[in-house]
Parts: structure tokens; sequence; C-alpha cells
């Protein structure tokens, strides 16, 4: 699902999504891996605040 809804404004390298070890559950958050940093950056100012699966997502980027 992240791949498919981001790769619209770069290339995906990665898209993970963190879930709970006991439940299989989404815990909420994943990690997104573009191509170059000017992707990540355009992703960022385009995509924060935006819904996903009926939830305002905010995005960061890690360190």
């Amino acid at each position: 699902m992240l791949r498919r809804r981001f790769s619209v404004y770069g290339r995906v390298i990665e898209a993970l999504l963190v879930t709970d070890s006991n439940t299989g559950e989404s815990r909420g958050y994943g990690y997104i891996y573009f191509q170059s940093e000017a992707q990540a950056y355009r992703v960022q100012q385009r995509c924060n605040g935006m819904l996903l699966c009926g939830r305002s997502i905010q995005l960061y980027f890690s360190t």
C-alpha cells in the first residue's frame, strides 16, 4: 500500500509498514526510502497531513 501510494512522487526503493510482532497489526508508522533526497523532500512537502486509510499522516526524515 505505501509503495503504490507514494510511487507517484518518485521512485520508491523500499516501503516498510511497522507491525506488532504478536498481533501483526500496524503500529501506525512506517518507512519509505526514495531513490533521491530531492524526491523525499518533494513528498514531504506535498503529502504531509494528507489522509491515508482515514488517518492524517505526518512525514518526518529519519535520523
